[in-house]
């Protein structure tokens, strides 16, 4: 059986490690979606979806993890088609890992029926003090956000979230020449 745990990541933090790690514990194959808006950066969403595949990096050996960028969608109808057709996954070998009301309606309306994990009733978060929120606004203010975001692997500091310090608005240069079609995880079908 997957498990599908989509999110912006934004930045992806111990919370979110904890969350895949318990996921990949209970035996699921862990399929990490990459939510995309396509924009520039904003204050709510700093990291565009290449620098968060590159937080998530040093981790996807380890939990055997499928990384894939989703696009956002205008159609909330269609975004779970949307999304089976990027990842493989299905309501029948597929379960949702999320805390969003907004993606689980995607995934349990417009004749879905996907098995919904979240946080609050099927697993325990072992830091309920790490927030996306407080962590975008310490990026915001220019002071420290990085001890606050990854304490498990200091690599991942390292060669993802040190290099990504810009400021909103600030494009990045790192990255820019890879293509989407590298960022697919080609290995999504079984």
């Amino acid at each position: 059986m997957k498990a599908l745990i989509i999110g912006r990541f934004q930045p992806l933090h111990i919370g979110h490690l904890d969350l895949a790690k318990q996921i990949h514990e209970k035996g699921y194959e862990l399929i990490i979606g990459i939510g995309d808006n396509g924009r520039e950066r904003t204050k709510r969403y700093p990291f565009n979806h290449k620098e968060v595949k590159k937080m998530w990096e040093p981790y996807k050996e380890e939990l055997k993890a499928k990384i894939f960028r989703i696009p956002d969608i205008p159609n909330d109808s269609s975004y779970a088609e949307h999304v089976e057709n990027i990842t493989g996954c299905n309501e029948l070998d597929t379960v949702i890992v999320s805390g969003n009301k907004h993606t689980i309606d995607c995934f349990t309306k417009y004749n879905r029926n996907y098995k919904i994990i979240t946080l609050e009733r099927d697993l325990k978060s072992n830091f309920p003090e790490i927030c996306g929120t407080k962590i975008r606004n310490l990026i915001k203010e220019n002071k420290d956000w990085k001890s606050h975001s990854q304490k498990v692997k200091k690599e991942s500091h390292e060669t993802s979230l040190n290099v990504k310090t810009k400021r909103v608005g600030e494009s990045s240069e790192e990255g820019s020449d890879e293509s989407d079609d590298d960022y697919y995880d080609k290995s999504s079908s079984s």
